[in-house]
């Protein structure tokens, strides 16, 4: 309504309790969490406001930081470098915004937007919804995908398959292509039936040093190896030094450094296993 006690925020609960969490406000419209959840974002429709509440924990928030923006805007979303995208009817557009209110850009619309979402098999197309059509509009970012993450295997494939025997649900299928297995997949908090959504160690070379980085959860046990060669003799053996990042409720880059000496050659391996550390 647009006047009167329903104008709040509400939190639900995967039993789907509800509690109102933000009563003072006028007109919330677009809500959402930050990559990490550790914040929630509320903008107002007809006030150039967008508030920032902390998250102390599920459905509860801290006092909140305001930031003025350009215009008012409408429904929103998010990338995974944290930059929201506010829809503005004002103007035809939606504006860009850092993670701490900068304004980074505008991406203009042929008619005023009311909401955005990014989606597609690679998530870097971006959605808008407006008043007489859907528009699409292909992007260098790629949007986040806010997941439940399984605790088993048999959720993995009922969220994803439907239920514990469907067709290319078993561990070895890869029904995405990706030449990753379900079971790598379900490992890596990555969804079976997206391409384009892939673990990757990410690997490069400066001088005497190299670094490379890989995804992270906190629910799951990495060890990194190094070998000189692939035909040495002996096995793989742990890196020295190497010690996971502190845990985090979502994923995270864990960054690895070595020292090198010139014309030499070292080979990574990332063991992952279900066991949280």
């Amino acid at each position: 309504g647009q006047t009167g006690p329903t104008q709040s925020v509400y939190y639900v609960t995967a039993a789907g309790v509800v509690s109102q969490i933000i009563s003072n406000l006028s007109r919330p419209n677009g809500v959402i969490l930050s990559p990490d959840e550790t914040k929630l974002y509320v903008v107002l429709s007809g006030t150039a406001t967008l508030y920032t509440y902390p998250l102390t924990a599920p459905g509860m928030i801290g006092t909140p930081t305001t930031i003025t923006l350009p215009s008012s805007g409408d429904g929103m979303t998010i990338d995974t470098q944290g930059n929201l995208y506010l829809c503005q009817t004002t103007g035809n557009r939606i504006v860009v915004l850092s993670p701490t209110g900068v304004t980074l850009g505008f991406i203009p619309c042929p008619e005023s937007p009311a909401n955005c979402a990014f989606g597609g098999k690679d998530m870097k197309t971006l959605f808008i919804t407006a008043r007489t059509s859907l528009y699409a509009c292909r992007m260098n970012v790629t949007g986040h995908r806010f997941a439940w993450n399984p605790f088993s295997y048999e959720q993995f494939q009922t969220k994803f398959f439907g239920t514990t025997n469907a067709p290319h649900s078993a561990l070895a299928d890869d029904p995405d292509g990706d030449a990753a297995s379900n079971e790598l997949e379900f490992l890596n908090h990555t969804h079976p039936l997206c391409a384009g959504d892939d673990w990757l160690i990410a690997l490069q070379r400066a001088g005497t040093n190299v670094q490379f980085s890989f995804p992270y959860w906190s629910d799951r046990s990495y060890q990194v190896f190094a070998k000189p060669s692939l035909d040495a003799p002996g096995g793989w053996q742990p890196l020295a030094g190497w010690t996971p990042p502190p845990p985090s409720p979502l994923g995270q880059t864990a960054v690895v450094t070595r020292g090198l000496s010139p014309l030499t050659n070292e080979f990574y391996r990332v063991q992952i296993s279900l066991t949280p550390p």
